[in-house]
């Protein structure tokens, strides 16, 4: 039991680091698409429109691999 718990934070640690790669990486397609858009401007209005484009592509990203992992 013990081993499998350890395991468990292992994997979840794992997880994690990689989390937060694409995290960076999500981020900076966001800040590429605002400064291609040409949405600069006041920082609270930048950082809503960055919440939202992350909410929407990672909210895309869950439901794509929600079905690809149910095949």
């Amino acid at each position: 039991e013990v081993r499998k718990n350890i395991g468990t934070a292992i994997v979840a640690a794992f997880a994690f680091v990689i989390a937060l790669v694409w995290r960076d990486a999500i981020i900076g397609i966001v800040n590429s698409i605002i400064q291609a858009l040409k949405l600069t401007g006041s920082g609270l209005f930048v950082q809503l429109l960055t919440a939202l484009l992350t909410t929407l592509i990672c909210v895309v990203g869950i439901l794509y691999f929600s079905s690809w992992s149910e095949k």
